[in-house]
């Protein structure tokens, strides 16, 4: 359910393909019809809304983790070109989602080796782990995961 290959590494994608492989397509989408209308409805002084349902979490991890990825990449990306002797090894991200800091991150700093993840999901830090299974960024990363609201 990927929205645009090219956002994201082939890695990530296959992860993402084989994480909702099995899924119907009409349930992802109505996953992220659904994930869609809460942000749409969420004012800004309420917290942001998580995905409520394994589909809505499997539709953000398809539909929205690549465009975010990309964007975090890009910025990560910038910083290193301006602090090139900036040495970027660790990471803390709060409200980590599925983890997509962690793979841009990765994706930017080849000196990156430890990481810090809190998400307020149990079952999104699920998603994030099983996203990570047998990736070059599993045994890259020592990767720390807490559970928080």
């Amino acid at each position: 359910m990927v929205i645009d290959d090219r956002l994201s590494p082939p890695e990530l994608r296959h992860a993402i393909d084989r994480l909702t492989a099995g899924v119907e397509l009409g349930e992802l989408r109505e996953g992220l019809r659904r994930l869609t209308s809460t942000y749409r409805n969420t004012t800004a002084t309420r917290n942001l809304p998580c995905p409520r349902s394994d589909i809505e979490r499997l539709a953000y991890v398809g539909a929205r983790m690549p465009a975010t990825y990309r964007a975090t990449y890009t910025v990560l990306s910038e910083l290193q070109s301006r602090c090139p002797e900036l040495p970027i090894t660790s990471l803390l991200d709060i409200g980590a989602g599925p983890g997509t800091s962690l793979w841009a991150a990765t994706s930017v700093f080849g000196e990156l080796s430890r990481a810090t993840l809190v998400e307020p999901d149990a079952a999104m830090v699920a998603v994030a782990q099983e996203l990570c299974l047998g990736s070059t960024l599993e045994s890259q990363v020592e990767t720390t995961w807490y559970t928080a609201s």
